[in-house]
């Protein structure tokens, strides 16, 4: 801004020093509360990610213990990830009630400050109760791998509580999300409350420099520091929307120079497009931001100061949020949430449209033999490839997801006749035709696939995905029966 517009300061040094310090105060509260909000939204993805772990590691016991059943793992390697899965569970139950240090997604220790909702610890307090009634019985079946009473008491307990079990995590997952949305609400709150605090303290500095004009030069000076010194970009503007000020920290975000600034108006600087404000900066770039303004008169003139809050950085942090809680970590494609997520919308549109879908239930055959064999640096790599070979062997409209550990699952929507389920099976098959190469050595795998299709068997989406999955048990059964008439 010319000098003229801002120049009449107030010679009052100590009023004006308590302005600038408080002014400083609430650029740190501001920058103070941004850091505050990183540090939630990475405890709640932390939160988030290992509730979601807890429902896969319910179904993982049940598959320990239904594998057992059917004697497809020795007593040495069915104690092992039983004794794994059960106690890794158990500690994260305690993390959520007591806090202390959570294994996280990749297998790293974290630290959680545990779980304080009322409502969230009651649904952790159910799971207990569930699980310290499966875990009599796990630890006699830990502690005697040939107790069959201990067992068949596991055994039943887990059937009868799996979903249940399940019903709770999911119900603890959507809490901590609802919980981390309103936290998010309110801090945004608070941050917006500190800087129309700072506008206005701003504007109180920009009147003082209008009492007296004796120490004009070296006042102004002290107030171009100060602002250039913040670290949010301040835009004065005129009555007719020209810039007559921009500090530092805008022209580094703007890409302008000093002179250039003075050049523009406000319509050049911002667009609003679907009630959305983007800065445009010298590049072309559209920044997504916040705008807090507040206008003031000077020496009989109307003048616009606004605050310009970069929130694209949040924006992705919540878009990344959103990815990790849709999508697999390792293969990069749906994970369990995703794919029930689809399921639910792509059935009520069947069912509108009176169209079909298909659900196609994968489970990779000896996959532990292989993991086991050659290490879980192996056995992920031949996860992703497979999936990258699952997802090139469907249609491009189909959903594929990863279901947990080697299970997947095909979503196939807009099914015109029921030949295209068949098809999409030989689709399936045809992936194992190739071995996977590792350094030169070929891994053979195979899987064993259950079908359900709406609405010839459900229209539940529920209901698809468990009929999909018993028929993929079956299937795998029906695989060692033939296995073992042959040899």
């Amino acid at each position: 801004m010319a000098h003229g517009a801002l120049s009449n300061p107030y010679k009052g040094k100590g009023v004006i020093t308590i302005v600038i310090c408080f002014f400083l105060v609430l650029d740190c509260t501001a920058l103070g509360i941004n850091f505050f909000i990183t540090q939630q939204v990475e405890d709640d993805a932390l939160a988030i990610n290992i509730a979601g772990r807890q429902r896969m590691l319910s179904q993982r016991m049940t598959k320990v213990l239904l594998l057992m059943s059917d004697d497809q793992m020795s007593s040495v390697s069915y104690k092992k990830e039983l004794e794994y899965v059960y106690k890794l569970f158990l500690s994260t139950l305690v993390v959520f009630e007591e806090g202390g240090d959570a294994v996280g997604g990749l297998g790293d220790s974290k630290k959680f400050p545990g779980l304080s909702d009322p409502i969230a610890l009651q649904f952790v307090s159910e799971t207990r109760g569930l699980i310290d009634k499966l875990g009599l019985h796990i630890e006699k079946l830990l502690e005697n791998p040939e107790d069959q009473v201990a067992f068949n008491s596991a055994l039943e307990i887990s059937k009868n509580s799996n979903l249940k079990m399940l019903g709770l995590m999911n119900a603890l997952t959507f809490r901590i999300e609802q919980m981390a949305a309103e936290k998010t609400t309110s801090l945004r709150w608070v941050q917006a409350f500190a800087f129309v605090l700072a506008l206005l303290n701003f504007a109180i500095i920009v009147r003082l420099y209008n009492k007296r004009s004796e120490e004009t030069e070296m006042l102004m000076q002290s107030f171009i520091h100060l602002v250039n010194s913040a670290a949010a970009c301040l835009i004065v503007f005129n009555e007719k929307g020209e810039v007559q000020f921009a500090n530092a920290m805008s022209l580094e975000k703007f890409g302008y120079s000093k002179k250039g600034f003075l050049t523009l108006t406000e319509s050049q600087l911002f667009r609003v497009e679907n009630d959305e404000t983007f800065a445009i900066t010298a590049t072309g770039e559209a920044i997504k931001i916040e705008l807090l303004k507040r206008s003031f008169v000077l020496n009989g003139k109307k003048f616009l100061i606004t605050t310009i809050n970069d929130i694209s950085h949040h924006m992705k942090v919540q878009e990344h949020l959103s990815y990790l809680a849709s999508h697999d970590l390792l293969t990069g494609i749906g994970n369990r949430r995703g794919l029930l997520d689809r399921l639910e919308l792509e059935v009520a549109r069947a069912e509108r449209y009176e169209g079909k879908l298909g659900v196609f239930f994968i489970d990779l055959d000896k996959f532990k033999p292989v993991n086991d064999l050659f290490g879980h640096g192996v056995g992920d790599m031949l996860l992703k490839k497979f999936s990258n070979r699952l997802k090139n062997a469907v249609r491009k409209s189909d959903f594929v997801a990863r279901y947990g550990g080697d299970e997947f699952v095909v979503l196939m929507i807009d099914v015109k006749d029921d030949e295209a389920f068949e098809s999409c099976r030989k689709a399936i098959g045809d992936v194992f035709q190739r071995p996977f190469d590792w350094e030169g050595e070929e891994i053979f795998l195979d899987c064993s696939v259950g079908v359900s299709t709406y609405p010839a068997d459900s229209k539940d989406s529920y209901d698809l995905l468990l009929l999909a999955d018993q028929r993929m048990y079956e299937s795998k059964k029906n695989k060692r029966k033939v296995s073992s008439v042959s040899s």
